[in-house]
């Protein structure tokens, strides 16, 4: 069987989430698609930008041309404004009976943003940023409910500020590259239904990937 070189692509709301989300999603698939086969490469995510001015449909239609061949289309909203029943229902769902393949698409919602996954694993945040973990604690006020924690952007600028003011320099624009090297995934899922729900919907996409791959 020859071997199965899986292509994601991913598009996301603002500069930010494009900046963090493919890293830690690519680091998704490529523990859920070994998973299933052995014989697995893996290629760097395609990220690509929304079409400034553009409707959801359009934007969805610039993704379907510029990535025409992918396996995976992957697509993050965030649940800030709208509710994850409210993206499915609104927008997503009537996008999916557009496409040829629905299977091939997924929709990643973090709760209620994107910084709420930056801050699930806050164990090894605070290894990364080296400060003492009870400092992160303190700052999110809750550990075993990511998506329950209220403004979760100002939470992640106050740990940045406080790593910061013990020396450390990092970036917004590459925290995600840098943690999703070290994560536990399944800590993530414990915590943060979102994420959760995310991985899911990736693991169902793979399957779908992978059985097309064996009888091809």
């Amino acid at each position: 069987m020859s071997v199965l070189q899986v292509v994601t692509a991913f598009t996301g709301e603002g500069p930010g989430d494009l900046a963090v989300l493919p890293p830690l999603l690519e680091r998704l698939v490529n523990e859920l698609i070994h998973c299933r086969a052995r014989d697995v490469d893996v290629f760097p995510t395609i990220v690509v930008r929304r079409p400034p001015g553009s409707t959801f449909t359009q934007w969805m239609q610039h993704l379907q041309r510029r990535c025409p061949d992918v396996h995976l289309r992957t697509v993050h909203q965030d649940a800030d404004r709208n509710s994850v029943e409210g993206i499915r229902t609104g927008r997503w769902c009537p996008w999916l009976t557009q496409v040829e393949d629905p299977t091939r698409w997924v929709l990643v919602v973090p709760v209620p943003t994107t910084e709420s996954w930056l801050i699930a694993d806050h164990e090894t945040l605070a290894e990364l940023l080296r400060i003492d973990h009870s400092t992160v604690l303190n700052l999110i006020g809750r550990s075993s409910d990511i998506d329950g924690v209220g403004q979760p952007k100002q939470v992640l600028d106050q740990i940045l500020s406080a790593a910061r003011e013990q020396g450390q320099q990092i970036r917004y624009s590459t925290l995600g590259e840098q943690l999703a090297g070290r994560v536990d995934t399944e800590r993530m899922k414990s915590r943060s239904a979102s994420f959760a729900a995310a991985a899911s919907g990736l693991s169902d996409a793979l399957d779908a990937v992978t059985h097309s791959h064996r009888h091809s």
